[in-house]
């Protein structure tokens, strides 16, 4: 009987013990979600745009990054995305000058730089092309940045896209041009540079 009762004691001292990392766990998530969304890494315009998926997606990989298991700052989606852009590049254009490693922002983006014009590999392994408005295909307009910058005309009034053609990593352009982006807030900036076409 004190066998049984021991025994008894044991499963429920275990299941407590499962049960507080279960909440304390839980409760974790909880204040990393709040520094999140006071970090913009998660809002409500991520949620409508990305979809819940989405949004579960990035929270994984902010919660566990080990999961990513990142590469010389890349994850493993973003540095095959750069190889596949450098066998492009080599391919349609014949330059095999490698692609310049030009930082990575809090948000996950790796940035790069083809012709001059600053080209992004998205967290999923996405390419975007930050100064430009719109596009149809994503590689393309990456591997042909420079020339589709220079038949573009910046149009100041548009929501998205900048005035120059280099972004820098807190989403600021660098030119001579006057860009709305000087006067915006991060998540402005953000949405300006990648708002149209997703988180990549």
């Amino acid at each position: 009987m004190s066998e049984a009762l021991t025994f008894s004691r044991l499963i429920f001292f275990r299941a407590g013990i499962v049960g507080f990392y279960r909440v304390a766990s839980h409760l974790d998530s909880l204040w990393i979600f709040k520094q999140e969304k006071s970090r913009g890494i998660v809002g409500e315009s991520a949620q409508q745009d990305e979809g819940i998926e989405g949004v579960a997606e990035d929270r994984w990989a902010f919660l566990h990054p080990q999961s990513q298991r990142r590469i010389c700052g890349m994850n493993n989606k973003q540095q095959n995305a750069k190889a596949k852009l450098q066998d492009e590049l080599k391919n349609k254009r014949g330059i095999t000058q490698p692609l310049p490693d030009l930082g990575e922002n809090d948000k996950g983006y790796f940035f790069t730089e083809v012709g001059g014009v600053t080209v992004l590999l998205g967290p999923r392994g996405g390419y975007l092309v930050p100064s430009l408005p719109s596009y149809p295909e994503p590689l393309d307009a990456a591997v042909s940045a420079d020339n589709r910058w220079k038949a573009h005309n910046p149009d100041p009034s548009c929501g998205t896209g900048h005035c120059n053609p280099v972004v820098n990593i807190d989403w600021f352009c660098i030119g001579s041009r006057n860009c709305p982006c000087k006067d915006e807030s991060p998540n402005q900036r953000f949405r300006r540079s990648v708002g149209r076409i997703g988180y990549g």
